[in-house]
């Protein structure tokens, strides 16, 4: 299999030589804490933890990134990070030193590479959801387009959709009346509650 490439930014690669560079208990201490986040639910909120834990989280977070996006087993991730690692410096740390480290990190035990692998997942889709909004208006009914007799009313739901397609956000608009309304509601609540059964038997699956 082919050696995955790295261009890590020099800023990046200074915090990554000073996480390599941390003795064994500091690195220890930050690989169990990232081991025990939870799963969490996009990128942002794995950002956020991992700031909590180590002053080094945009290269660990960045470098799981990598390591989700290519898809790579451990051994050949960490061996080839070794290798980049390595190649750019004077007198890297031992290999085997290196190897035990980023494997406890990268373990497949990590929340942390579940969410990223999640966020993925759902990237993938053509169309991701970013917002919506309802606009509601009351348009008077004229007897004839001649005439300006009121004969009554009528109220107007726009459901807007707006989504990212591509790296470009787009939207649309749909028409509900009152009853395109409560069903909405009611598939809205079933999928909710569908997918708060999923999450217990995946969170107690993950719990066995």
């Amino acid at each position: 299999m082919a050696k995955l490439t790295f261009d890590i930014p020099k800023e990046d690669f200074e915090s990554l030589i000073e996480l390599i560079n941390l003795g064994d208990d500091d690195f220890k201490i930050i690989s169990e804490k990232t081991l025990l986040l939870p799963r969490l639910k996009n990128y942002k909120e794995v950002e956020s933890a991992l700031k909590e834990i180590t002053s080094h989280y945009k290269v660990v977070l960045n470098l799981f990134y990598t390591f989700c996006t290519f898809d790579l087993k451990e051994e050949q991730f960490v061996n080839d990070l070794y290798d980049y690692y390595s190649g750019k410096i004077e007198n890297p740390i031992n290999k085997e030193v290196f190897q035990v480290r980023f494997l406890s990190l990268f373990s497949n035990k990590s929340s942390v590479r579940f969410s990223i692998k999640s966020t993925l997942l759902e990237a993938e889709a053509d169309h991701i959801y970013h917002d919506a909004r309802i606009l509601t208006d009351i348009r008077p009914v004229f007897s004839t387009k001649e005439e300006l007799d009121i004969l009554g009313k009528v109220t107007i739901n726009q459901l807007k959709i707006i989504y990212r397609r591509k790296n470009k956000y787009e939207n649309f608009f749909v028409n509900l009346d009152i009853e395109d309304l409560e069903s909405l509601k009611v598939v809205i609540e079933r999928a909710i509650n569908k997918t708060k059964i999923l999450e217990e038997i995946k969170l107690n699956q993950s719990h066995e």
